[in-house]
């Protein structure tokens, strides 16, 4: 049988401690991951693409005389390319920071940590709280769940790995009472380190979150009658 060799692949709520540190290693490096993106994000911006081309173009304007010139152009060129990259690294940096806070004092004692494995590997992982909220007249209302971080490796990704953390989370957050689950506000990828003008990106990438939620809702039966 050509499948026996492939390893299964397992979503459950991690009770380990190895699994918990894999779970978090994963959400760290997903955090990391965003410097690259915010990177390319300003790099690729037509705004900053239409500056440097300027920067050039001035800097051409005044060095230019001849076509002994060129040595002195490419250089200074080449300094202007370097110094707006170091430039666009230092901005980002913040990322790795932010990564390096994600360890055990991110997790809530309350918090769920469901995990897909594959084989040996953890290659997602999903992190939901049970919260509750006061109601009218201080009555108390029924827990919810707040996903606060939810990723899966690079090299696993589109191939409904998530869809399926999700799914395992509305069942946790069903079973344990809850009536409803959405995504934390402050969820570990939710920090913006650049300029808003710079972050359609990130916001896109957000709003595709919360709508793979929804219909991961609506694909369970967690919360009663299917939606």
């Amino acid at each position: 049988d050509p499948l026996a060799d492939i390893p299964p692949l397992d979503t459950y709520v991690a009770e380990t401690e190895a699994d918990k540190v894999a779970a978090l290693k994963l959400v760290a490096d997903s955090v990391a991951q965003q410097r690259q993106s915010a990177s390319w994000a300003v790099i690729s911006n037509p705004s900053v693409v239409a500056v440097w081309v300027l920067a050039l173009a001035v800097a051409a304007h005044f060095l230019y005389r001849d076509s002994s010139d060129w040595p002195t152009m490419l250089t200074t060129g080449t300094g202007v390319t370097m110094a707006a990259l170091v430039a666009v690294r230092f901005f980002t940096s913040k990322y790795i920071t932010l990564a390096e806070g994600v360890n055990w004092s991110f997790l809530d004692e309350a918090d769920a940590v469901v995990v897909s494995r594959w084989g040996d590997t953890v290659i997602g992982a999903c992190v939901v709280s049970l919260v509750g909220g006061q109601g009218n007249r201080g009555q108390r209302r029924r827990k919810r769940g707040v996903v606060r971080a939810w990723t899966v490796g690079l090299k696993w990704r589109g191939k409904g790995i998530g869809m399926g953390l999700l799914e395992e989370a509305c069942k946790v957050v069903g079973g344990r009472g809850g009536d409803g689950i959405e995504f934390a506000d402050e969820h570990a990828n939710a920090v913006r380190v650049l300029h808003p003008f710079f972050n359609s990106p990130f916001d896109v990438r957000d709003e595709r979150a919360r709508e793979a939620l929804k219909v991961a809702v609506r694909s369970t039966s967690a919360f009663g009658k299917k939606r």
